[in-house]
């Protein structure tokens, strides 16, 4: 209010400008509410903190730079216009990278992140750049924009998921696993193999989402059992380890009956230490991928590796070279076998959560142009719209001319979201509009708060009283 007092109302860019400073008030006020002892004293809650700010800060980068674009576009000429749209996918690119390497820490919560701001403010714009295009090339050219990320996306799914399928052939020739290629049925096969093992592995695979989700009862049951098998294996696996660890330290001429007591003392020494309860569906909670998987088990579930019992069988029977080259030779079969089946694991869950983005990302591209065109049908008629630059000089005639071409954008963008359906359907056996409803379901309130701050942001942006008029403030 002060500048504009002493300068000029409205101020040139005025709600382009105040994001910074709203940015980092926002930021201050914050930090002081929750008070700087406290801050002080809790390294973990600054981590968060910090992480968290990063991100509205990313996000506020939005706010500067498709404005700008809009500006920019809006003063050009038919020729300039058609070149300078290929800026747009740039802009978008640098962005969504940016803002998805500072919400990391968010893990499932970077695709609705990047989607529900990057995404969002690209479609609209969009639609308005189709709006006051002034050569049909140009709008067609915006129209197709997408169509390279979407294209790229695609490419990531089937390469991932046609690694995991031929590797799912191989396994199922050397092992219980089934021949069929149900995508999802061998992926829940592969897991319950993956989790039956004595070790973990470098990496983990997270089955536990970082928020509440609501999961029906059959997923439920299968996220008990992965959760039991796990601990179950951990605790014997770590009782072969001791075992083997005390009958090393014995001498050779210990009788077995001592070496049974010390792991008798052990285990008593053992259970009766206090443990600390853990929920299975803890937000923080991860399931170790093993490092040795089984290999016997049938209908799709596998019994407790026995591969240290294995080899004590072998080096009492066989001389020691000749034991202990057998050992080395199954434990780089099963080696092998574990990276298989682990890297099946993660390409099968990576393509999944690629195409559950891909779906959020063509439904919002599909569902906002239309949303755009209601919304600039009924600003039409409204005393507003002489404060909009876009609807201050529409006439009927000029106002069904965009409708057309908005209506058309949105048609295109229809058919692309039916395309890509289509397509994952036949990849993964299973209709993806089921990943879509789950995210629409599950995140209801996050996607909604989304929407909400950014369409009002972009749509208001335009106002002449928010000083984006480059017409009025300059003449």
């Amino acid at each position: 209010m002060l500048v504009a007092a002493l300068w000029k109302f409205p101020t040139p860019f005025g709600f382009v400008l105040s994001i910074a400073p709203f940015i980092a008030i926002y930021m201050i006020l914050l930090t002081l509410s929750i008070g700087p002892r406290v801050l002080a004293t809790s390294p973990a809650l600054r981590r968060q903190l910090s992480s968290q700010l990063l991100v509205i800060a990313a996000e506020g980068i939005l706010g500067i730079a498709y404005p700008t674009f809009g500006a920019i576009f809006n003063q050009l000429s038919s020729v300039g216009q058609t070149a300078f749209i290929f800026v747009l996918p740039i802009i978008k690119f640098s962005i969504k990278q940016f803002v998805a390497k500072m919400s990391a820490h968010l893990h499932e919560y970077v695709g609705l992140t990047v989607l529900l701001s990057v995404d969002v403010c690209n479609v609209l714009y969009v639609a308005i750049c189709v709006q006051t295009a002034v050569s049909p090339i140009t709008s067609g050219l915006l129209i197709a924009s997408d169509a390279f990320f979407v294209l790229m996306a695609l490419r990531s799914i089937y390469y991932q998921s046609d690694v995991s399928q031929a590797r799912q052939r191989l396994l199922s020739m050397n092992s219980k696993l089934p021949a069929t290629l149900n995508y999802i049925r061998n992926l829940r096969a592969l897991l319950r193999e993956v989790f039956q093992s004595p070790r973990a592995a470098e990496v983990p695979i997270r089955i536990h989402a970082p928020f509440p989700l609501p999961l029906s009862d059959e997923s439920k049951a299968f996220m008990d059992d992965l959760e039991q098998v796990r601990r179950r294996y951990s605790v014997e696996a770590k009782d072969v380890s001791d075992d083997l660890k005390i009958t090393k330290n014995f001498p050779r001429g210990r009788s077995a009956s001592g070496s049974w007591h010390c792991h008798e003392k052990g285990e008593s020494s053992r259970t009766t230490s206090p443990t600390r309860a853990r929920s299975a569906y803890n937000s923080q909670d991860y399931l170790q991928l093993p490092s040795t998987p089984p290999r016997t088990g049938t209908d799709y579930s596998f019994d407790k590796p026995a591969l240290a019992h294995k080899a004590s069988a072998v080096s009492g029977s066989l001389p020691r070279s000749t034991a202990s080259g057998a050992t080395r030779t199954t434990s780089r079969a099963e080696s092998y076998h574990h990276e298989v089946v682990v890297a099946d694991v993660q390409d099968s869950l990576q393509a999944l959560f690629h195409s559950e983005y891909v779906m959020l990302a063509e439904f919002i591209e599909c569902v906002i142009p239309m949303l755009y065109g209601v919304y600039l049908a009924v600003l039409y008629h409204l005393p507003t719209a002489a404060y909009y630059p876009h609807t201050r000089t529409l006439t009927p005639g000029k106002l069904a001319s965009t409708e057309l071409n908005i209506m058309l954008y949105a048609t295109v963008e229809f058919s692309s979201f039916l395309g890509v359906t289509l397509l994952l359907q036949r990849k993964f056996g299973f209709s993806p509009l089921y990943q879509l409803a789950f995210v629409c379901e599950t995140h209801a309130r996050v996607i909604q708060g989304h929407l909400i701050v950014w369409i009002m942001y972009v749509l208001t942006l335009s106002l002449v009283h928010n000083g984006v008029d480059l017409e009025a403030p300059f003449k």
